[in-house]
């Protein structure tokens, strides 16, 4: 297996690493040498490091007092919200940013609008079908008579309900496709200036396939359900009424 291998690859000279942290042992918080074997093993690896200097806080401020001080702590799980409250109150001055409420809110912001446009597009789903269907409707009063044709001629309903389907479906394909290249120009324009869009909305390719799979469906069963009625209508009384 691939671990065995890297295990027996690398067994040596990890012991000897550990053997030679025993033998130069640190103060906690002043591991100077371990620090730089450390990263020498890192940069070995090719992974990047960054060294930091650690002195004490007199020492610091008899350099030079700092413009900005930034701390790092370190809080049990489910108590953080707890210690930024009393950093806040223990140093009224002070700036502290809790980094996970930030990511929170962002987070839920982005939520937010995930459910806003979700919701503006069954609307728009709902507004397309009944304007599908009005549009359909209107267009099976004026080819009455072609369908009466049709069907005088030896063309069964199937066949009729066939064409409409194919025809129709071609044009919502051709639409819904449309569309998509025009809202992918504009998220491309606004991945420009924000990169998380990109990873958010501009990788998934295969939520456009359902998205034109799904309009194409919707507009073949509004198609079929506002036909039915007149492909069934018999030709003599169509071509009689024309007549």
């Amino acid at each position: 297996m691939e671990i065995s291998r890297l295990v027996q690859q690398y067994e040596d000279a990890v012991i000897s690493l550990r053997r030679d942290f025993h033998r130069h042992p640190e103060l906690s918080n002043q591991e100077s040498r371990t620090s730089a074997r450390v990263c020498e093993e890192l940069d070995k690896l090719g992974i990047p490091t960054k060294s930091w200097l650690l002195m004490p806080a007199e020492l610091s401020r008899s350099l030079q007092m700092p413009d900005t001080v930034t701390y790092d702590l370190r809080v049990p799980p489910g108590g953080l919200e707890s210690a930024v409250a009393r950093l806040g109150e223990a140093l009224p001055q002070a700036t502290v940013l809790n980094l996970e409420a930030y990511l929170t809110r962002d987070a839920q912001a982005y939520h937010d609008l995930f459910i806003f446009a979700a919701a503006m597009a069954g609307l728009a789903l709902l507004a397309g079908a009944l304007l599908l269907a009005n549009t359909v409707g209107l267009a099976m009063l004026d080819r009455r008579y072609e369908m009466g044709v049709l069907k005088a001629v030896g063309y069964a309903r199937r066949h009729i309900l066939a064409s409409l389907a194919a025809e129709y479906s071609l044009v919502a394909v051709l639409v819904s496709g449309l569309g998509l290249l025009a809202v992918r120009g504009f998220l491309f324009a606004w991945a420009t200036q924000n990169a998380l869009v990109e990873k958010l909305f501009l990788r998934d390719t295969l939520a456009d396939f359902g998205i034109v799979l799904g309009s194409t469906l919707l507009t073949l069963l509004t198609v079929l359900i506002v036909s039915w009625g007149a492909v069934h209508s018999s030709p003599l009384v169509v071509l009689n009424e024309q007549g």
